[in-house]
């Protein structure tokens, strides 16, 4: 389903329960947000997860110097989730025409003990840490990987897809998460509201 599609269903189930209009479409979003991030966050730490669910593809992104401190960095194209991971939301960076780096996610305290030593000279690994919108990679990183860009795999905001993408769900979770989203929107209804009468 598309965003927009998955927006407008939301809505359209709700209308009956909602005469007064208190969920308008940008409180149906946020809470559309609130549930796609718990789901990532459950996807990114599941092994067995495929990572083509919940995230996306950004393709040959720009790698640039910073002459001050001589590391070579990627601004993210897009807000990405702060998930319970190291490297956040920031699913894998590949090269687009090399396979013989790997990139490593480490956190930025093991990144600054790593500094100048002689391993993350020369070793064929690229290790690199996230900080707020910025992914810095460590001395393996070269200025021929940094020409070429780097592809990534993303964790974004369900806010963050266009209207007319198609959520990166497995086949069958749609309906799920339409669940999910609306039964966090209606809540519990008060007790003076449940219906107690018998079938009987």
């Amino acid at each position: 389903m598309t965003r927009k599609a998955i927006l407008e269903t939301i809505e359209h189930r709700l209308k009956p329960t909602d005469s007064t209009e208190q969920f308008p479409l940008p409180y149906i979003q946020a809470m559309c947000d609130m549930t796609w991030e718990s789901w990532c966050s459950e996807s990114a730490n599941d092994k067995n997860q495929d990572l083509n669910f919940f995230t996306k593809a950004y393709q040959a992104v720009t790698v640039t110097l910073d002459t001050a401190s001589g590391y070579y960095s990627t601004t993210l194209p897009v807000s990405i989730l702060k998930l319970r991971r190291v490297g956040d939301g920031v699913i894998s960076v590949n090269q687009i025409n090399a396979i013989d780096n790997d990139f490593k996610p480490i956190s930025e305290k093991d990144f600054r003990l790593i500094k100048g030593q002689e391993v993350a000279r020369t070793g064929s690994d690229i290790y690199f840490y996230v900080t707020y919108d910025t992914i810095r990679y460590n001395e393996s990183m070269t200025s021929a990987i940094a020409a070429e860009g780097v592809d990534l795999r993303l964790s974004i905001p369900f806010s963050k897809y266009l209207l007319t993408e198609e959520l990166p769900m497995p086949s069958g979770r749609a309906m799920e998460f339409l669940g999910a989203v609306i039964g966090l929107i209606q809540g519990t209804p008060p007790t003076d509201l449940t219906n107690k009468n018998s079938d009987s």
